[in-house]
């Protein structure tokens, strides 16, 4: 008999409310540990399509099994090709609670929102994918606003701490905050782009990030793959120039982006949860 650890065993699950997930199991998982993976990352698909909508495409889902680890998810990463999806190493003794409150499937799935825009806009992506995270994770119901708002405050706080490149702007530093290894200054001085386009979304009434994205994701998503597309479309679907301006701010002014303001505005706007949709 062939063990199952040499097959890539395929589990096609499909939706009305959201693309398809393709579950594949590269390493031998038992019925109960496949149906806890396949839980928690429906869960969190669900939550992704509450807050920014239905991606244009099935998703790929492919689950290796750790060799050792003290945390449900040692690694991931976003796949582009072939296909969109999403490689997760995981521990399956875990429990499914700690893996809803683990932040790497919502980061890792808010980047499929958003097209590969290359290694020199690392910064933007990781930037988005993390200010996405806990957004996915309240429409998860697994944080409050508060503790969205909390978290946001604790780790912008801590990458403008360890960011010593006052003299030169963010997206500039990016490439010297690679090659040090100070990924999470990386990502969340990238974040606060983000954090500050949906603070003044919010103040006009109307729009957030999540309502943007949404539209874009109909309209434009498989037409753009160069960040000044993807401005442009975000400007013109919110028919503002906050995504632009917010660019050019990162790229003239020196040190670690300013996030304070933006954030009490967002403590001041929590949303209302949308319903999920059937399934």
């Amino acid at each position: 008999m062939i063990k199952a650890c040499t097959l890539v065993m395929m589990l096609l699950v499909f939706s009305a409310a959201q693309a398809g997930l393709h579950y594949e199991w590269a390493d031998e998982f038992s019925a109960r540990e496949r149906g806890m993976l396949t839980d928690w990352v429906q869960r969190t698909a669900d939550g992704l399509e509450a807050l920014g909508g239905r991606l244009p495409f099935d998703i790929r889902v492919r689950f290796q099994r750790a060799s050792s680890g003290l945390e449900p998810v040692p690694w991931a990463n976003t796949v582009r090709s072939p296909g969109q999806g999403v490689r997760f190493v995981v521990n399956p003794t875990f429990p499914l609670d700690e893996f809803l409150q683990d932040w790497t499937a919502p980061h890792e799935l808010s980047h499929l929102l958003i097209p590969y825009l290359g290694r020199r806009h690392a910064w933007f992506a990781e930037g988005f994918a993390s200010y996405m995270q806990y957004q996915v994770m309240y429409h998860m119901g697994v944080m409050d606003w508060p503790q969205v708002v909390d978290r946001y405050r604790r780790q912008m706080s801590k990458a403008e701490g360890n960011y010593h490149l006052d003299g030169t702007s963010f997206p500039a530093a990016a490439s010297q905050l690679r090659a040090a290894g100070q990924y999470p200054t990386l990502y969340w001085g990238g974040a606060v782009l983000f954090l500050r386009a949906d603070s003044r979304l919010r103040q006009r009434g109307d729009q957030t990030l999540g309502t943007v994205i949404a539209e874009y994701l109909t309209c434009c998503r498989m037409r753009t793959s160069k960040l000044s597309e993807l401005i442009s479309a975000l400007d013109e679907i919110s028919n503002t120039t906050v995504f632009s301006e917010e660019l050019t701010l990162f790229d003239a002014q020196p040190g670690f982006p300013e996030f304070e303001d933006a954030l009490e505005g967002l403590a001041e706007a929590e949303p209302v949860p949308q319903p999920q949709a059937d399934q």
